[in-house]
């Protein structure tokens, strides 16, 4: 009989622990794989709590990824201080590396917030060039070049938004 009070015990106290974190995957009614992660910032039970709170109530972190199983957009919904979408861009090159790192931008999606961005290399760009002027959504992003060997090792990496400067900063390495 000791050992049922235990298992009763231990089976409400597994039961009605807090939910911290939830991932969610599928595809999207636009054809678009995605994994949703939510993370509660404070105490919650409830699955929906989570799903539909503000910004203050829980992390909404949704990365929706190609045919290959490679993430090409990060989306933070309604993560910046005006509740703006954070949106990073994710592209590979033609032997499936991730050649270009792009810096994030911020969309108001209004109804669609947390959606995957089709477009998101060209409204990147337009961000950059309309918050900081001139062409720098242009280098608003660092490159890697890799050598020819299997290994994929970077030669070189490319930023010009860091300083920026027109003419593009190179690191190179040795190898």
């Amino acid at each position: 009989m000791k050992t049922l009070h235990y298992i009763i015990l231990l089976t409400t106290v597994l039961f009605s622990t807090v939910i911290v974190s939830k991932s969610f995957s599928q595809t999207s009614g636009n054809g678009q794989n995605y994994v949703k992660r939510y993370t509660a910032l404070v105490p919650t039970a409830s699955e929906s709590t989570l799903k539909t709170g503000g910004n203050t109530t829980s992390q909404k972190h949704f990365t929706y990824y190609d045919g290959l199983g490679r993430p090409k957009q990060e989306v933070q919904k309604q993560a910046s201080p005006l509740g703006r979408d954070i949106i990073v861009p994710i592209t590979y090159d033609g032997f499936g590396r991730q050649a270009k790192s792009f810096l994030p931008y911020t969309r108001d999606n209004g109804t669609a917030a947390g959606d995957f961005r089709p477009a998101g290399e060209a409204e990147q760009k337009a961000f950059h060039n309309t918050h900081f002027g001139g062409s720098s959504g242009n280098f608003a992003f660092s490159e890697n070049v890799y050598d020819g060997s299997p290994l994929n090792r970077v030669v070189e990496s490319h930023s010009r938004v860091s300083l920026g400067l027109e003419q593009p900063m190179v690191v190179a390495t040795s190898l």
